[in-house]
């Protein structure tokens, strides 16, 4: 699968490709997910963003589906409120990590992006 990880550390970047093993093409981003960076998500099957102190606005969410997203995997504390709209999208998945370790993180999102790229 193609994957953009927002707000990514050091530590998250050689956990994820360590775990990966080149199976996942994952384009790699710094900065956190904002309205500017939202498009670099384009022609990608899944966005992964990293936020353990903050939580993605539900209105960004909507534009990675309004751009064709079918996948977000967020490593997140916080609960985020999704709204009918994109519940009812039977094609779109929100799932969300609640691992504070970010080899486990890592670990579990490649189970997902394995799983995901088996439909």
């Amino acid at each position: 699968m193609k994957v953009i990880v927002y707000n990514m550390s050091q530590e998250d970047k050689e956990n994820l490709a360590l775990i990966n093993h080149k199976k996942h093409k994952i384009t790699a981003i710094k900065d956190s997910l904002t309205e500017l960076n939202a498009d670099f998500a384009h022609h990608k099957d899944a966005v992964i963003i990293i936020s353990r102190d903050y939580c993605v606005s539900a209105i960004l969410i909507q534009k990675l589906q309004l751009i064709g997203i079918k996948l977000i995997i967020s490593w997140c504390l916080q609960d985020l409120i999704v709204d009918g709209s994109m519940s009812n999208d039977s094609d779109f998945e929100y799932i969300k990590i609640k691992i504070t370790d970010s080899k486990a993180a890592a670990a579990r999102t490649i189970e997902i992006l394995d799983q995901w790229g088996k439909k």
